[in-house]
């Protein structure tokens, strides 16, 4: 897979370690993507089969005049499925080492394992058309400048996984955010309108809040995207500060999360991610 083979057992780790928490993770955002592109039958219409027990009713209308009675049911599909662009944005700095950028990767694997799960479920009911990538994943790490470690055309796979892995465990050097969200929210609100945008931040929030501040607003104002920002570990209390400090509405498309582990973390952050794919369905 071109990393280190300590990167692959590591990964294999978290896999086993965080076995319930995908599963759960699979459970709560499967669905939401299952019934958008699932077939799904629509009654009380003007075409398509009468509704078994309206027959009676069907034949009074038609005798009425009334020549396309609403009493019929049809199968029907949304016209424009659910895809997702999902960017991680990762603090490398020195003060993530040890425990927080540890489980900071922990949180990744979980969720990038799920989504993974999720399109598979979807190969599995023949909802994919050839070739389709409905879910799509890029990541950022930042210290004192930021750094593309893979681009969201890249398909979601295990060498793309690992690869992510091992660049965003080398921790060192300062704090500089600004740039990396800015260039990587700029790169997402310019994609097409019918994806969900997906921003995750890991961080300790101990970086540059006065510059983090206008771009918060920007991100909230606009509604285009949703952004979440976690800190995972002991030394992970600034988070909610630096990212939330600056809105105006907390309630709306950015939510932050500060826990000791991901298991913690991961109901609420689960609970707004539905929220807001299936507030942005079409």
């Amino acid at each position: 897979m071109g990393v280190r083979q300590e990167t692959i057992q590591r990964w294999e780790r978290i896999k086993e370690k965080y076995r319930a928490e995908i599963e759960s993770t699979v459970a709560s955002l499967a669905d939401v993507f299952l019934e958008d592109r699932r077939s799904r039958l629509e009654y009380l219409r003007r075409e398509g089969e009468i509704v078994p027990g309206l027959e009676y009713e069907t034949i009074s209308a038609l005798i009425s005049g009334e020549l396309d009675p609403d009493t019929k049911m049809s199968t029907v599909r949304n016209p424009e499925f659910l895809e997702t662009e999902l960017e991680w944005i990762v603090d490398t700095s020195t003060s993530m080492g040890g425990d927080s950028i540890e489980k900071s990767i922990d949180l990744l694997v979980i969720i990038t394992e799920a989504f993974k799960r999720i399109r598979e479920n979807l190969a599995g009911e023949n909802l994919l058309a050839e070739e389709e990538e409905p879910f799509r994943l890029g990541a950022t790490k930042f210290a004192k400048t930021p750094e593309r470690v893979t681009k969201l055309k890249d398909p979601i796979n295990d060498e793309k996984e690992v690869k992510i892995i091992e660049e965003i465990a080398k921790v060192g050097g300062g704090t500089e955010e600004t740039e990396a969200i800015r260039e990587v929210y700029q790169e997402l609100s310019l994609n097409k309108n019918n994806v969900i945008k997906i921003i995750v931040v890991l961080s300790d929030g101990h970086g540059d809040r006065a510059g983090v501040a206008p771009i918060m607003r920007q991100i909230e104002e606009d509604g285009e995207v949703v952004f979440l920002a976690v800190g995972l570990g002991n030394e992970a209390k600034a988070v909610k500060e630096t990212y939330l400090g600056p809105l105006r509405d907390r309630e709306k498309n950015v939510f932050g999360e500060e826990a000791k582990d991901p298991s913690e973390a991961l109901p609420k952050v689960i609970e707004f991610l539905k929220r807001e794919v299936n507030n942005r369905r079409r």
